[in-house]
């Protein structure tokens, strides 16, 4: 398997989970109620339908390595919580999804079954039109986007962190985001593991064992990450994936939700630089054509 290789199934593992999530969607909103753990349920069959996954995503807990999260505007809690590890923030059967004005965070954390890439995405729907959320979430995507043409070969990784952490600042946000696994926790994504180096083959062996020893595979893939944060000094290079994600709050304006984007930016062999979100079926679907 070529290093190219291993970018284009991250690709196609990033779009069969958001082509799993554009079907549960249509189905949902098509229902007169739906709670954030059938929504969970119905995109989670969604996925096993599909064989070069593996039945569940590495980002454990939550429960199969997927995130559903129902709030509204005006009651934003669910939508903005640091991290996704604790229980309280996992799918419930009793919020449920508000048409009118719903804010929908959704994440997976999809592996391809042969070679154990991961194709993480994350999105936010919103179904209202209060313009502050808009606009926050216009903000949003656009320091994403700033955030990869920033980017280049040769870069430390610490130099991207201080560029989107300015960025953000001096929009007004803070980034909303605390990962239990990162020394500093705080960071704006991370790299996508074997992208740009090979499994060991004692990794190799974990990747390749039953089901069963599941959460043996997560903590590999979790570990092998390096986090896009201030401290690291890991240097761009090619060939390399890895994930820009931004989790936005206004300063001082604790009433409001969150603003999620996630991308996935890649540079291949040739040192080709490519940025990849994938979501404008599902902004179509849900009235967001603002972000297309």
């Amino acid at each position: 398997m070529t290093a190219d290789d291993k970018l284009l199934i991250c690709k196609k593992t990033r779009k069969i989970a958001t082509d799993a999530l554009l079907k549960t969607l249509r189905k949902a909103l098509k229902r007169s109620r739906i709670s954030e753990k059938q929504f969970r349920d119905l995109w989670l069959e969604e996925l096993r339908n599909n064989p070069s996954l593996f039945p569940n995503g590495w980002y454990v807990p939550p429960p199969h390595g997927l995130i559903v999260l129902f709030a509204t505007v005006k009651n934003p809690t669910r939508v903005l919580y640091p991290s996704m590890r604790p229980k309280v923030t996992w799918p419930r059967s009793d919020i449920y999804l508000d048409k009118t004005d719903g804010v929908l965070a959704f994440y997976a954390s999809p592996v391809d079954r042969k070679s154990g890439v991961i194709g993480d995405m994350e999105v936010m729907v919103y179904l209202g039109n209060d313009k502050e959320i808009i606009n926050s979430l216009k903000t949003c995507v656009k320091i994403n986007k700033d955030v990869f043409e920033f980017l280049k070969a040769g870069q430390k990784i610490s130099d991207i962190a201080k560029f989107a952490n300015k960025l953000i600042n001096s929009k007004g946000f803070v980034n909303n985001i605390l990962s239990t696994n990162d020394p500093q926790i705080i960071n704006i994504g991370h790299t996508i593991p074997i992208t740009y180096q090979n499994w060991t083959n004692r990794e190799e062996s974990i990747t390749d064992s039953d089901t069963k020893n599941w959460q043996n595979v997560c903590n590999l893939i979790s570990k092998k990450r390096i986090f896009i944060n201030e401290a690291e000094n890991f240097e761009i290079r090619f060939p390399l994936a890895l994930s820009i994600e931004p989790r936005l709050r206004l300063k001082n304006r604790t009433d409001l939700p969150s603003a999620w984007s996630h991308s996935i930016i890649f540079f291949d062999t040739r040192g080709n630089k490519e940025q990849l979100f994938g979501f404008d079926q599902i902004y179509k679907i849900c009235g967001m054509k603002y972000l297309i």
